[in-house]
């Protein structure tokens, strides 16, 4: 079994649940993404289809300290399958949604003021978030999961990863840029895709599966449109 270099994830377990997860997990590919079709799901919704989709997860006790005007942010930071055993990191999770209003908060302030640091620690927004926000979109979801030790979340071959994506978006391709992503070693890839559910409702716009020689990260994003308000 490969296993990936070791970067260190400290992880919140209540000793129940680790004692209940059998590990290395195998993450259920078409659970995990069809959140991206859910932008319009309250915080607590949303944590209760993350726990059905990634029955390991287990959330972070610490809550992020938000501003409260947005009335469509939520973040939700954990961590998952990570066993009690020494030196076996698990993985790391954060979801999150935001409106209009953050979005426009984040634009009339500097990427290096302390308070947009903060915030943005907990809502991951993208660097292209406001230049593709679809007209008529109230908000954006996104959700990275990363991790980094094939003894706590088996690997997810390419294989696997493009059935997925080409069952829920119109275009999917591997990432061939010369660039930084070169570190896949010899079986690594990256898959990027685009063009999901488009409705009234939701725009799923994208999502990438990644696997290098240190870690393996899963992520998407997709809108929140008027008519799921």
């Amino acid at each position: 079994m490969r296993v990936f270099l070791p970067l260190v994830v400290f992880a919140y377990v209540t000793p129940a649940a680790a004692q209940q997860a059998t590990f290395p997990v195998t993450l259920d590919l078409p659970a995990i993404f069809s959140l991206a079709e859910q932008p319009y799901l309250t915080e607590e919704a949303f944590r209760q289809a993350l726990l059905r989709a990634l029955p390991s997860f287990y959330r972070d006790p610490v809550e992020p300290d938000l501003p409260p005007t947005d009335p469509l942010l939520w973040s939700i930071n954990g961590d998952f399958a990570d066993p009690t055993g020494p030196l076996i990191g698990g993985g790391i999770l954060t979801c999150a949604r935001y409106g209009v209003e953050t979005r426009d908060w984040f634009a009339s302030r500097r990427a290096t003021d302390r308070e947009v640091f903060d915030l943005t620690r907990h809502v991951l927004p993208w660097f292209d978030d406001a230049d593709i926000w679809p007209d008529g979109a109230i908000a954006r979801l996104a959700c990275t999961l990363v991790w980094d030790d094939t003894r706590s979340v088996a690997i997810v071959s390419q294989a696997a990863a493009e059935d997925v994506l080409e069952q829920m978006f119109e275009h999917v391709a591997p990432n061939t840029r010369p660039d930084a992503w070169a570190t896949y070693g010899d079986s690594g890839y990256r898959l990027d895709a685009g063009g999901g559910r488009a409705d009234s409702v939701v725009r799923a716009d994208s999502a990438s599966v990644i696997l290098t020689i240190g870690y393996q990260e899963l992520r998407f994003r997709s809108f929140l449109m008027n008519g799921g308000a």
